[in-house]
């Protein structure tokens, strides 16, 4: 998501989008990786740009919250991105909280396309610092569409619907599994020159509604 140096036309067209845009994929996917943990929503952009970036990430559901960071990398030919996350659940009982995902593109568009699709899986959980243990596997698709903002800045916007697998073991008492189909919605914005901001939420049909937001750089592109 963060921004790289290059000049921008206003008259330049989708297949050819500026070199700001080519790089919206990187922090969301840095954010992403943290949002792999439980209690952050599962957000996934519909971009793999090359480069290496790190992200911190907050979040939660009904009451509940977990602080992250997560770091992204993907190689030049942008043929796979992979993330990964620990965090902490914030309260009395805090549990430590791991992930890590992949992606990699469906070329359904060009790579300088505004438009981009990315199918992805993942694994996050976290330790029975609380009630209980977790683990949570979202297999999905990011669905997105980015815009700049002038030479320096961008937007992407994306959908992301996905099954989700998720395992609670109580610290007394056997596992209890479930799945269930849920989607989630977020936006990542260049506010600087290899600084960008993710927000998002996700929901479905079991399970609470989960919020989150974080911030993002860019130190490799």
């Amino acid at each position: 998501m963060s921004a790289r140096r290059g000049a921008l036309r206003p008259a330049l067209t989708v297949a050819l989008v500026p070199p700001v845009l080519l790089s919206l994929g990187l922090a969301g996917a840095a954010t992403n990786a943290a949002a792999q943990i439980p209690l952050l929503p599962v957000l996934q952009s519909g971009f793999i740009a090359s480069g290496a970036t790190v992200a911190i990430d907050g979040g939660g559901a009904s009451g509940e919250g977990v602080v992250a960071a997560g770091g992204s990398f993907a190689p030049r030919s942008g043929d796979i991105g992979v993330a990964a996350g620990i965090g902490s659940d914030v309260g009395d009982g805090a549990a430590l909280a791991l992930g890590i995902r992949a992606a990699i593109p469906l070329r359904f568009f060009s790579r300088r396309s505004a438009f981009g699709a990315v199918l992805f899986a993942g694994i996050g959980g976290n330790t029975a610092g609380g009630p209980a243990s977790r683990l949570d596997v979202p297999l999905g698709l990011g669905l997105g569409y980015r815009h700049n903002l002038g030479a320096q800045r961008g937007i992407s916007v994306y959908a992301t619907p996905f099954y989700f697998f998720e395992r609670r073991t109580p610290t007394a008492g056997s596992g209890v599994s479930d799945g269930s189909f849920r989607a989630g919605l977020g936006t990542d914005v260049t506010v600087a020159p290899r600084v960008g901001v993710t927000v998002g939420a996700d929901a479905g049909t079991r399970g609470r509604g989960r919020f989150g937001g974080g911030i993002s750089y860019l130190i490799r592109p």
